[in-house]
């Protein structure tokens, strides 16, 4: 009888498995729970609501996929909200990590997300 190629013994201290070569990572982003975002077609537009404020957008639910990010190292899922506006004259709506919504968001912010 031949012993098995060492490959499949069990005595090997590390195999390969697939996730060795799939580990995702995940960034929620939020940032309607940080502050209001003003909507930034209609702030462009100098829209106002009825009482008179800037025009906010409001949480229309959750994406049907993240979005997929590759860099050189990583591969990150970003989960996030999807918006609208609710003003008559836009109905737009953005994603949490449009580049609209990363400019209306406050400076503060913004560095949070790019650091992922």
């Amino acid at each position: 009888m031949t012993a098995p190629p060492l490959v499949f013994s069990r005595v090997v201290p590390f195999e390969i498995e697939p996730r060795d070569f799939y580990r995702p990572r995940f960034f929620v982003w939020l940032p309607h729970l940080f502050q209001r975002i003003p909507c930034p077609n209609c702030k462009d537009a100098n829209r106002r609501s009825k009482r008179g404020q800037p025009v906010m957008l409001r949480v229309l639910g959750w994406p049907q996929q993240p979005r997929r990010v590759v860099d050189l190292e990583h591969l990150v899922f970003i989960i996030g909200h999807q918006y609208y506006c609710g003003h008559e004259e836009c109905k737009k709506t953005f994603q949490s990590w449009s580049p609209t919504i990363l400019q209306a968001i406050p400076p503060p912010l913004e560095p949070s997300f790019h650091s992922t």
